[in-house]
């Protein structure tokens, strides 16, 4: 990382041109000189007075263009600088991409192994490649090739409790289930098992702060039950 920053500080430096001398400023006033000594020429016959204003020109033509093709550079050198000071500069976890991709991540409550670690978002946080929570604090981008991607995906939608009955399970009352903003079932998220009303209220007050959604209670005698045809396991 010391290499990366010490590149990125010298490649900022070489495009730093503030106060110093250049020749961009010259072009306006040579681009006037030229036509005055090929107009010079052309309305005395003076033909070494337009030649030199062709040769003043082509070289304001020359300026013009690597004071053009400079600023060009300069702008990719300032996204250079700026990814290479991001690959070698840790962040912290707040900015870190809210995808399923996985992340070099600083766990300083890390007991087993080094603090930095591979890490992915999950529901309610973070986990290390075993699936055991993680907790960090700053984050850096793994260099390529990037492992594949989890395909953890943020939920959307409401926490739903409805009435539910299964004859496999006798204790089942309730099912507390993450319901998508198109009305389906979310399924990469299993339903929660509940023994009762309040039991399910519980279960669903903690998936709301888990998942930051907001919770809607079906429970009344219109329902129709949900009957679990088998049981979760």
């Amino acid at each position: 990382m010391t290499d990366l920053l010490d590149i990125a500080a010298r490649l900022e430096a070489a495009c730093d041109i503030t106060g110093k001398p250049s020749g961009r400023h010259m072009v306006p006033s040579m681009t006037k000189l030229a036509e005055m000594q090929t107009a010079m020429g052309a309305k005395t016959g003076d033909r070494e007075a337009g030649e030199l204003g062709e040769v003043t020109a082509c070289l304001t033509a020359c300026i013009d263009n690597e004071a053009k093709l400079f600023d060009a550079l300069a702008l990719v050198a300032k996204e250079a600088v700026d990814a290479l000071r991001s690959h070698g500069v840790p962040r912290p976890i707040s900015a870190a991409p809210d995808d399923d991709r996985w992340i070099l991540g600083y766990d300083p409550t890390a007991t087993v192994g080094p603090p930095w670690l591979l890490v992915a978002r999950c529901d309610g946080g973070w986990h290390d490649e075993a699936f055991h929570e993680a907790n960090p604090t700053m984050w850096a981008p793994l260099p390529d090739p990037q492992p594949e991607p989890t395909g953890w995906r943020r939920a959307e939608g409401t926490i739903r409790i409805i009435k539910a009955w299964s004859t496999d399970i006798p204790w089942l009352t309730h099912l507390v289930e993450v319901i998508k903003p198109d009305g389906t079932p979310d399924g990469e998220r299993e339903p929660d098992m509940a023994t009762g009303i309040e039991d399910a209220r519980r279960r669903a007050t903690a998936w709301a702060a888990k998942l930051g959604l907001p919770v809607d209670e079906v429970d009344d005698g219109n329902v129709v039950p949900f009957k679990r045809a088998e049981p979760n396991q």
